[in-house]
């Protein structure tokens, strides 16, 4: 499942890294070697850099990507009018919020991502399990299924008011 998962995300890192937004589109040279850059930077500093580097590898690399972009064009003042102009606090807007769809399309995926997310909160509830009794043999089942409803419960109210799962 969790194979399954990255699988799906290949498409959409591929034409992020490319910068290409449908087929046929063709692959913007500079845009290639900037992403280039920025994933052999933080490939070099997870590989060769000390352990503190390693922490911030990513980090480092997403600002030598920004620095890199903004060095080639490819990242300009423009794009960021929509973030100077926000406001610093604001209140969710309310006015669509129960305007709902449903697409079946999107049906298994819904079904993937919600195993995915069963199976990590099953692994962290045994896992609390195990770490807080020493004399541990089993999962008490009854106990991981209230564990179980709860989170599921918070995940629902997450998405309904907007955020994101717990």
């Amino acid at each position: 499942v969790v194979f399954m998962v990255g699988v799906g995300l290949i498409p959409v890192g591929v034409s992020r890294f490319l910068h290409i937004d449908f087929s046929g589109e063709p692959i913007d040279n500079i845009s290639l070697m900037v992403a280039a850059a920025t994933l052999f930077i933080m490939i070099a500093l997870n590989v060769w850099g000390g352990k503190q580097i390693k922490l911030y590898a990513l980090l480092i690399g997403m600002a030598a990507g920004y620095v890199l972009s903004a060095a080639t064009g490819q990242l300009t003042m423009e794009m960021f009018d929509k973030v100077w102009d926000a406001p610093w606090f604001g209140v969710p807007q309310l006015d669509s919020m129960f305007e709902l769809s449903f697409d079946w399309s999107l049906a298994p995926l819904f079904i993937i991502v919600s195993i995915c997310g069963a199976l990590k909160s099953y692994g962290n509830l045994v896992l609390c399990e195990k770490v807080n009794d020493e004399d541990w043999k089993e999962p008490d089942m009854p106990r991981i299924g209230r564990g179980l409803t709860a989170d599921g419960l918070c995940v629902t109210l997450s998405g309904v008011l907007g955020g994101l799962p717990s």
